[in-house]
């Protein structure tokens, strides 16, 4: 496209590749050195400074005063005893059969780690599989499905009560998840409710798709509550019908998730909307978070660097990062709060930025790269929790609430049932005033 606009402004693609594609990707492997990471750094800011002089872009921020106000929340759920049992058992089985034939990859077993935060019950084999693999030793911990519910999964808890709130308001609600078990076992709770509701996923027939969309909307129908599948409509989709959104789960590229929860937030909505991020907290949620909240912080690729970064790869020391889960029992804040090292009292106030985060460890690089993920290899340190504190200074311009979080808050939000399961709570309130 630059050259289709600017014939030959950056050569020919051999030229590209060699000057900026190539430098540019080599940076942001793990491991590289840091000659590697200046020069891709520096052919980024050359590459960004010749497109700028001939695009324009335009976002949602054009017409974002014209909507009413949006209540972003991320809320830190109370991880189950079953749940952190779970964790404990894949982190063990993956450290003990490494090089076995049951050894599984640190891909699988993020997605196995994802789906215990979702609920312990999406870990179950049906039938009896291999004995040693973890899938079975997992689902064998697993107590009797009568015997599990919200309970063991404190998101599954807030839903239950969203759920039940958005029947007494008379509002509309959509539950965003990546995966189709977990919209199954929604869809499941809704039915123990006789809630009715409607599903959109990647079974959906694209003949199917319009319509469910406009009985969504319609003030008229009475299906209050949308499944959707991130994958399948997390974007394009235009859900004015519904004021609330709830993302159940994470994905690595932020992109995708932004999309999803920007479906309500749109044009045409007259309702404010409050936007629901769940994390289960001293999880591998949370380590996911932290990673999009330092890809999200710097937009400064070619169109968005938040695509360019999604491919990053996980060096050793990050996937120890990623995997280290603490002690709810043991831990005395939350984890993000803490890689802020905010100091406030988490009773609702948005902290200083500038105040609370002093120390510019990103001092030798280009401005807009000081709010980068951490350089592939670079050791963990005192510093590199400065540096991480940095990335994520976006969460500084929030509220901070502390468990116990102010009956008042949690009323606007409708999660006065779930004082017990929130452990923290990060509110922004995107006002059109503003």
């Amino acid at each position: 496209l630059i050259n289709f606009v600017n014939p030959g402004i950056i050569g020919s693609y051999q030229d590209f590749k060699a000057r900026y594609e190539t430098p540019i990707i080599v940076s942001q492997r793990p491991g590289v050195l840091p000659q590697s990471i200046e020069l891709g750094i520096e052919r980024l800011n050359e590459l960004n400074a010749i497109t700028d002089r001939f695009m324009l872009r335009r976002t949602q921020e054009v017409i974002n005063r014209y909507l009413p106000d949006k209540h972003e929340v991320v809320v830190l759920c109370q991880p189950s005893e079953l749940q952190t049992t779970l964790a404990h058992t894949a982190l063990s089985f993956y450290e003990s059969e490494k090089g076995s034939s049951n050894a599984i990859s640190p891909l699988q077993l993020i997605t196995i780690l994802k789906k215990i935060c979702n609920h312990p019950s999406l870990v179950s084999v049906q039938g009896k599989g291999d004995p040693e693999s973890l899938v079975q030793v997992l689902s064998d911990q697993l107590p009797p499905w009568q015997r599990m519910g919200p309970s063991d999964s404190a998101k599954l808890a807030i839903v239950e009560a969203l759920l039940e709130a958005m029947l007494a308001l008379q509002e509309k609600i959509v539950i965003v998840s990546y995966y189709g078990k977990t919209l199954d076992m929604i869809g499941g709770l809704c039915e123990h409710y006789n809630y009715k509701y409607l599903r959109l996923d990647g079974s959906t027939a694209g003949s199917d798709r319009c319509k469910i969309v406009a009985t969504f909307n319609n003030t008229a129908s009475d299906r209050f509550i949308l499944l959707l599948s991130a994958k399948a409509g997390g974007a394009g989709l235009n859900l004015i019908g519904a004021s609330r959104l709830v993302l159940y789960d994470n994905d690595w590229n932020p992109a995708n998730d932004l999309q999803a929860m920007s479906r309500v937030w749109r044009d045409g909505q007259r309702k404010p909307v409050y936007i629901y991020r769940l994390l289960t907290a001293y999880s591998i949620e949370e380590r996911i978070f932290q990673r999009q909240i330092s890809k999200t912080s710097l937009s400064g690729s070619v169109v968005d660097q938040k695509q360019n970064l999604s491919n990053l790869k996980l060096s050793e020391e990050e996937l120890k990062d990623l995997f280290s889960i603490v002690d709810p029992n043991e831990a005395d804040d939350c984890l993000t709060h803490s890689l802020l090292e905010c100091s406030c009292a988490g009773i609702g106030n948005a902290p200083d930025t500038e105040e609370t985060v002093a120390v510019d460890c990103f001092e030798d690089l280009a401005p807009e790269s000081r709010f980068q993920l951490r350089p592939a290899g670079a050791k963990r340190s005192k510093v590199c929790k400065k540096k991480f504190a940095l990335k994520m200074q976006e969460l500084m311009r929030w509220e901070h609430h502390r468990s116990p979080v102010s009956e008042r808050v949690l009323e606007q939000l409708g999660l006065s049932r779930c004082a017990d399961e929130v452990i923290f709570l990060f509110r922004n309130i995107v006002s059109a005033a503003k």
